[in-house]
C-alpha cells in the first residue's frame, strides 16, 4: 500500500480508521489457490474480516457463516444461499427458521451436535425442503461431536428423506507452526472418510477443513506460509479421499492486506518514559489474541521523509487502563502531534475482535483501496455510547430529546 494513500484516507476520513488492500487480498487468494493445486478449493472465512465481502475474488467458492448476524451480511451484499455455509457452534431455531423461510436454495449447514441435527430435520421435514448437513468432527473441546456421533448420524441419514449427508467437517486450531501437524491432521481425516465410506456403502462428497495457517504479525516471526502450502499440497496430492476438498481458510487470506491507521495526539515524558498517545487503542488493533505490548508489530510513521533526532516510544491509546500498549520502544524520526503510524497486517480480526464498546468511544472508520475500484469508504466512524447507555423509564424525555438532537 502506497503512503500516499494512506495519507489521502486519513485527510478524506479521520483518524483512526482501518483501510483493506483489494489488491493485495486478491494476490494472497490467488497463490494460495495456485500454491494447493486443483484438488482443493477455497471457503472464506468470513469472521476474520466481514467488510471484504463484497469484494470477493471469483475464485472463492462457499463464504462461511458463523452466526446468523454474519449470514445477514452476506445476504446484504447480494450473496446467494447456496454459497453460504452456515456453521458455528450455536443455531437458535427461530434464526434457523428465518433462513429456511426464504424462497432461494438452503444454504449448506454444518452440525454441531445431535440436538442441531435434530432441529435441522425437524425444519426440513416440515417445510418439505431437503437441506444439506456437513457432520463437525471435534478436536477434543467443546465444538463437533465424536467419530461414533458422526458415523450413527451419517448413517441415519440414508434413511432421512429431507436430510442429505454431504460431508464432514473438522477444524482444531489456528496460527499452527508445524506443517507436520496439519499433514498428521490430513492423514487422519483421510483414513476416518475410508472407514465411513466403507461402512456407508457409498463415496463421501465433501471434506471441509481448517488448516489453521500461520501469519507473522510481529518482527522477528519467520514468514512460513508458502513453505507450509507445499507440504499441504504434497499431501493432498497423496489422499485417498476422492471427493470435494474444502479448505477454509480467514486469518491466512486477509492479515496482510490490512492497516490500521492512528494519529499521534499527545507526547509526554514521565518517568524517564516518553509516550506517545494516539487516537486509537488496543480495542481496536488485535493481533492473535495476544497483549500488543508482548510484541513488536510492523508499524511506520507518516510523514516518513522528516529530519530529526530518531527516539524511542510507548505507543500509548486512548483507553483508560494501563495495558493499552500498542508498541513498546518504538523508533520514531522527529515524532510530533498529528503524524500517523501506520500498523501493518491488521486484515484479519482486528476490526471485530478487540473490546470496542470499552469507554463507548468510537468505532475507527472502514475504508478499502483497489485498482480498479480506488479509495472507497465503506464505513464512517461510529458512536458506540447508545450500546452502553442504560434505557430506564424515568430517563425516557430525555432520552428521547437527546436522540431527536434538542438536547446539548
Amino acid at each position: 500500500m502506497e503512503d500516499r494513500v494512506l495519507s489521502q484516507a486519513a485527510a478524506s476520513y479521520g483518524t483512526p480508521f482501518y483501510l483493506f488492500d483489494l489488491d493485495e487480498f486478491y494476490r494472497k487468494v490467488r497463490e494460495t489457490e495456485q500454491a494447493l493445486g486443483e484438488r482443493v478449493s477455497l471457503c472464506y472465512a468470513m469472521k476474520a474480516n466481514p467488510f471484504l465481502v463484497p469484494f470477493l475474488p471469483q475464485g472463492l467458492g462457499r463464504i462461511e457463516a458463523c452466526s446468523y448476524g454474519e449470514y445477514r451480511i452476506c445476504r446484504a451484499c447480494g450473496i446467494l444461499p447456496e454459497r453460504i455455509i452456515v456453521s458455528g457452534v450455536l443455531k437458535r431455531e427461530e434464526e434457523i427458521e428465518k433462513i429456511f423461510g426464504e424462497k432461494e436454495e438452503f444454504p449448506v449447514f454444518t452440525v454441531e451436535s445431535v440436538p442441531q441435527f435434530q432441529m435441522l430435520r425437524a425444519l426440513a421435514e416440515r417445510e418439505r425442503r431437503k437441506v444439506s448437513l456437513v457432520l463437525r468432527l471435534t478436536s477434543r473441546n467443546q465444538f463437533g461431536m465424536s467419530v461414533g456421533e458422526l458415523e450413527e448420524m451419517a448413517a441415519g441419514c440414508q434413511t432421512e428423506p429431507w436430510v442429505h449427508f454431504l460431508g464432514i467437517h473438522y477444524f482444531s486450531g489456528t496460527q499452527k507452526r508445524n506443517a507436520q501437524r496439519i499433514v498428521h491432521e490430513l492423514l487422519y481425516l483421510d483414513e476416518l472418510c475410508r472407514v465411513m465410506e466403507q461402512s456407508l456403502g457409498y463415496d463421501m462428497e465433501h471434506l471441509e477443513y481448517g488448516p489453521g495457517l500461520p501469519v507473522d504479525y510481529f518482527q522477528g516471526e519467520k514468514d512460513k506460509g508458502r513453505e507450509f502450502l507445499k507440504e499441504i499440497r504434497d499431501c493432498v496430492e497423496s489422499m485417498k479421499f476422492q471427493g470435494k476438498m474444502v479448505f477454509e481458510m480467514g486469518r491466512f487470506l486477509t492479515a496482510s492486506c490490512g492497516y490500521y491507521v492512528t494519529e499521534i495526539q499527545e507526547l509526554k515524558r514521565n518517568g524517564g518514559e516518553s509516550y506517545a498517545m494516539v487516537d486509537g487503542g488496543i480495542h481496536h488493533l488485535h493481533y492473535d489474541g495476544q497483549l500488543m505490548a508482548m510484541k513488536q508489530p510492523y508499524v511506520r510513521k507518516l510523514p516518513k521523509d522528516v529530519q530529526g533526532v530518531c527516539e524511542e516510544w510507548e505507543i500509548c491509546g486512548a483507553l483508560c487502563t494501563v495495558n493499552d500498549i500498542l508498541a513498546r520502544k518504538q523508533p520514531l524520526v522527529a515524532a510530533s502531534p498529528g503524524d500517523l503510524l501506520v500498523f501493518e497486517q491488521a486484515g484479519a480480526y482486528s476490526m471485530t475482535e478487540g473490546m470496542s464498546v470499552f469507554l463507548s468511544r468510537e468505532l475507527p472508520a472502514v475504508a478499502v483501496w483497489g485498482t480498479e475500484r480506488g479509495l472507497l469508504k465503506v464505513r464512517g466512524h461510529m458512536d458506540t455510547y447508545c450500546l452502553n447507555l442504560p434505557i430506564v423509564r424515568e430517563n425516557y424525555g430525555k432520552l428521547k430529546e437527546h436522540f431527536s438532537g434538542k438536547l446539548a
